[in-house]
């Protein structure tokens, strides 16, 4: 799996959970809420998840790890196809040739095996470090909002240009709930840069202005 199709997968989760982020009446329940005047503000979890230095490390990281352990795995194939040539050159039947291919038979299984624990490991990493950032991302959203008295915080996805030559980005496009944000309701940019700042990368990390915070673009 390529880096880019495992930011795709990890954070194809997150998006398909819904597009409202933060809202203050399901952090703070109450049976009669004060009425206040309603602000919103939109944020693109896709972005972030793409410009998170520690997921994309991370990420990085888990993609070594795979390569390093799917290579473990060519070479033992390697090995039992060379069993299986010397299986070929033995007589059928011989007690050399039973005891050659109950090696075979039990080496094979246990590639598979190991391969599809390690399968299963993998997956369960990925969905404990996309919950954990998802998490900080709202915590991050919910402390904004707190501070601006932002009532409502809306994901928004894929921020560039809608390319008419891509099917699936139209989809999606159409299927946002985000039509129009204006200038300054966007807080991809800031949510982003106190997460990279959390994580260590503060002193190092480029300053990130998402797209839409710079002139209120029109979805599509």
């Amino acid at each position: 799996m390529t880096k880019s199709l495992l930011y795709a997968a990890l954070a194809a989760i997150v998006l398909a959970t819904g597009v409202v982020v933060w809202n203050a009446s399901a952090q703070f329940p109450s049976q009669n809420p004060p009425a206040v005047a309603s602000q919103v503000a939109v944020i693109d979890v896709d972005y972030i998840f793409q410009n998170h230095k520690r997921f994309k490390d991370t990420a990085k990281q888990v993609q070594e790890s795979e390569n390093a352990l799917r290579k473990s795995f060519l070479e033992e194939e390697k090995a039992i196809r060379g069993m299986i040539r010397e299986l070929q050159d033995l007589e059928m039947g011989t007690a050399d040739f039973k005891q050659l291919e109950e090696r075979i038979t039990r080496r094979k299984n246990e590639l598979q095996t190991q391969a599809e624990l390690k399968k299963r490991e993998f997956d369960i990493y990925k969905v404990r470090v996309l919950h954990g950032i998802h998490t900080e991302i709202r915590q991050e959203v919910a402390s904004i909002a707190a501070a601006r008295r932002i009532t409502l915080v809306l994901k928004f996805g894929n921020s560039e240009p809608i390319d008419p030559q891509k099917p699936d980005n139209l989809v999606r496009d159409i299927g946002s709930m985000v039509m129009y944000s204006a200038p300054g309701v966007d807080i991809t940019g800031e949510v982003l840069a106190r997460l990279n700042q959390r994580a260590g990368y503060g002193n190092n990390a480029t300053p990130v202005t998402h797209r839409n915070q710079t002139g209120g673009i029109p979805r599509g």
